[in-house]
């Protein structure tokens, strides 16, 4: 994809546009003197957890780890791809496995990332199961990793946006920025304490918008059905798998929007609601806001009704 990147100022705010995990990303900050600059900064901010996390890349660090390892034996990582584990391993442990970014061979697999999309028989599912499980993957000290089953590939997808989000306004909040929105690829943060109306889409029909929730320093997140989805043989497939099937999970929703304060944390915990389903999904939410210390808001949309 071209690193296509946009400048403009507009009146009292200044904006960036640029291409990164093959989405369109935008980031507006208030205006001031030194804006350029630090949208140049974010920009570089955000490609660099790009370059770290992308798993469809073999120069990535995530990448390396997962080629090069010995089950047994640690593995040396970067300050940040150790954070970014250790927050993956917390919210799968807390979820019980509904999160799980162990499932990397099984997503590129099923191919959703090519819009076409492939399903694989039982066998090939469950020899990649074998390859998966967050329990598996065991942090030492402060730089090191250790994996006791072969064969594992780290899947980013469900939370490295977020990351990158949680990071980026991290940096503008040391540079004093007080206002900033920034669009991941449907990934928000809204940060200033004036907040903005975000609208919730349909899942029946993406375009169509049928809530709105308000955002205030927060970021949201949203897993739905209608993102990714391919259809084979006439039946749709939605593109959040279940860890422990190793297929798109079912669970009664249709789609799932979490504000939270960290978008990591949304980002992962909107996919584990939507695959817990709203009881159990309900008592996830409990359980994060417990952990996480702090109200997180939740917006839960059903499947249609026959």
């Amino acid at each position: 994809m071209n690193r296509m990147q946009r400048d403009r100022t507009e009146k009292n705010r200044q904006e960036i546009c640029f291409c990164a995990y093959e989405t369109r990303c935008r980031i507006w900050i208030e205006e001031r003197e030194d804006g350029g600059e630090i949208l140049s900064a974010c920009r570089a901010i955000a490609l660099q957890v790009e370059g770290r996390l992308n798993m469809y890349d073999r120069c990535s660090e995530i990448s390396f780890l997962c080629q090069n390892y010995q089950p047994g034996e640690g593995q040396k990582v970067s300050p940040a791809l150790f954070s970014f584990l250790e927050m993956n391993l917390q919210m799968a442990e807390l979820s019980g496995g509904r999160f799980d970014f162990t499932v990397g061979a099984l997503v590129k697999r099923w191919n959703f990332g090519s819009g076409v999309g492939e399903v694989p028989d039982k066998e090939e599912i469950d020899r990649l199961l074998a390859c998966t499980g967050y329990q598996h993957v065991h942090l030492v000290g402060k730089d090191e990793v250790v994996f006791d089953r072969a064969g594992m590939v780290l899947d980013a997808g469900g939370s490295g946006k977020g990351f990158a989000l949680d990071q980026v306004a991290d940096y503008l909040r040391s540079k004093g920025v007080r206002q900033a929105w920034m669009d991941f690829g449907g990934n928000l943060y809204v940060m200033g304490d004036k907040g903005r109306k975000i609208g919730i889409r349909d899942p029946r029909q993406p375009g169509r918008v049928i809530c709105g929730v308000e955002a205030k320093n927060q970021a949201v997140s949203t897993s739905a059905c209608y993102e990714h989805a391919i259809q084979k043989d006439g039946k749709m497939y939605g593109h959040i798998l279940n860890p422990g099937l190793g297929r798109p999970g079912t669970s009664g929703l249709s789609s799932v929007t979490v504000l939270a304060s960290s978008a990591a944390s949304a980002d992962m915990l909107s996919t584990a609601i939507y695959l817990a389903g709203r009881e159990e999904g309900m008592v996830l939410l409990n359980k994060a806001e417990e952990a996480l210390g702090e109200e997180i808001r939740c917006i839960m949309i059903p499947e249609p009704s026959l």
